[in-house]
């Protein structure tokens, strides 16, 4: 009893939050982990595969590093990347027209809003919608230019960018479709999801040098 007692006190106390469920506790407790300082030298996906740790315990554990300053290694830099990713497969099942791809980056609730106001709810009406649109028209091809990547929480994200398109057979944008792109994502099952995407003309009546400005910049792009 005296040796448990000695190596107990020994260990380093733990400054971890004191809400963290049991299960969680002693998978951190089992990697050695019982300092933040020593969570910010391992990874999300690392911390993630300790068997009993869950999103919420991540997310306390995300929080309780930001009051500190510090954060899971390379995770800004890879959180980031991950949303870009998901835009950029997007923008990519739209260029390849290939509507059921583009849907299936979608959770099963997630909504669109196009460029003209029209709405797609579900998955399945994202899918079926798109089919028909690739169907019937030649679609222009994206260009886009991400302005910013935002986290709500460690569960959600805000992704902003501007768009330009280039209509079929064409090797230059139609300044007509600029678009400002909103992209909201939401982190499931271990992995990201679009929960809204919603396009808004680039129109900004009454301010021409605006419009111009953001069509010189996309058209670096090509």
């Amino acid at each position: 009893m005296t040796k448990d007692k000695d190596h107990q006190s020994s260990l380093p106390e733990s400054d971890l939050p004191t809400g963290l469920a049991r299960p969680a506790q002693r998978a951190l407790a089992g990697a050695g982990l019982v300092r933040l300082e020593q969570l910010s030298r391992v990874s999300e996906d690392e911390v993630l595969e300790l068997h009993g740790m869950g999103p919420k315990a991540l997310d306390q554990l995300r929080r309780a590093l930001a009051e500190k300053g510090l954060s899971f290694a390379n995770t800004s830099y890879s959180r980031e990347e991950d949303i870009k990713s998901l835009y950029q497969s997007l923008l990519d099942s739209w260029n390849q027209r290939t509507a059921e791809g583009y849907a299936a980056l979608f959770s099963e609730d997630g909504n669109v809003v196009g460029f003209d106001g029209s709405q797609m709810n579900g998955r399945r009406e994202i899918a079926s919608q798109l089919g028909r649109i690739f169907a019937d028209h030649q679609t222009a091809r994206y260009l886009a230019k991400v302005r910013e990547v935002r986290f709500l929480t460690g569960q959600v994200a805000v992704l902003r960018a501007v768009v330009g398109m280039v209509p079929p057979g064409q090797n230059d944008i139609n300044p007509a479709a600029n678009a400002v792109q909103t992209l909201v994502a939401v982190r499931r099952e271990g992995g990201w999801h679009i929960a809204v995407f919603h396009n808004t003309p680039a129109a900004y009546h009454g301010r021409p040098e605006l419009a111009e400005k953001l069509t010189e910049e996309l058209r670096e792009l090509l």
